[in-house]
């Protein structure tokens, strides 16, 4: 099973620059947040947002905690899985015969 090796929590932070008004653009962290809540991939948790005085004075600080929701990641990864790539030495002998069919008769007539 694909969630065989997601944890029962993460952490994660990050850097949201504001946006005036009292509000803030969401930055990496704040927009995985809000995939996670709107897919319904499990539980966030939101820190309390801190001003970055010393370095950002425009920034915040966040931190999250994510409990996933084993059985939804594993749904959503079957819905939105990529299509399976061939494995590179398949794609480079592909290549590599292809290339000679093209060029062997060449290399006959030299």
């Amino acid at each position: 099973m694909f969630t065989e090796g997601l944890g029962d929590h993460y952490i994660f932070h990050g850097v949201e620059r504001f946006a005036g008004g009292g509000g803030y653009k969401l930055g990496y962290a704040g927009k995985f947040a809000a995939f996670i809540t709107e897919n319904k991939l499990g539980f966030i948790a939101a820190g309390k947002p801190q001003g970055n005085k010393r370095y950002h004075a425009d920034h915040i600080c966040q931190v999250f905690i994510w409990n996933p929701d084993h059985d939804a990641v594993y749904a959503w990864w079957n819905a939105h899985r990529p299509a399976t790539p061939k494995p590179a030495a398949v794609v480079v002998l592909a290549e590599a015969e292809l290339w000679y069919s093209q060029n062997a008769e060449a290399e006959k007539d030299k």
